[in-house]
């Protein structure tokens, strides 16, 4: 389990460890589609460095906004962040993707009733 979400999720990361590996993946693919569709990212491919430069893309225009005090900055976030789950999924860390789905719906619970439904 990653630390990160042990840190900043153990409602997470405890029922998460319980599964196994495989049952894990599932749940962190789960995970990142939940949080995909609610940003409205759009993820045009699976291929690991694709995946990298559109979230290194996301993430550059989510500190901008930030920077600016935008008020699109949480959904410029929440896409990152969702596309960066994805990222995670594909690169076989489903506590990494967990944690980043998690960060991009804002809400636990829903990403709770998808590891306990793994």
């Amino acid at each position: 389990m990653t630390y990160r979400l042990a840190q900043q999720s153990p409602v997470l990361a405890l029922p998460l460890s319980s599964l196994d590996p495989e049952r894990q993946v599932v749940v962190a693919r789960a995970a990142a589609e939940v949080a995909v569709e609610a940003s409205g990212v759009s993820i045009p491919t699976t291929e690991a460095g694709a995946l990298t430069a559109l979230v290194e893309a996301l993430d550059t225009v989510a500190w901008d906004l930030q920077d600016e005090g935008n008020e699109r900055y949480p959904s410029a976030f929440a896409q990152a962040r969702a596309a960066n789950a994805v990222l995670f999924t594909v690169q076989g860390e489903p506590a990494e993707a967990v944690y980043e789905a998690a960060a991009a719906l804002r809400d636990d619970t829903t990403v709770l009733a998808i590891i306990e439904a793994g």
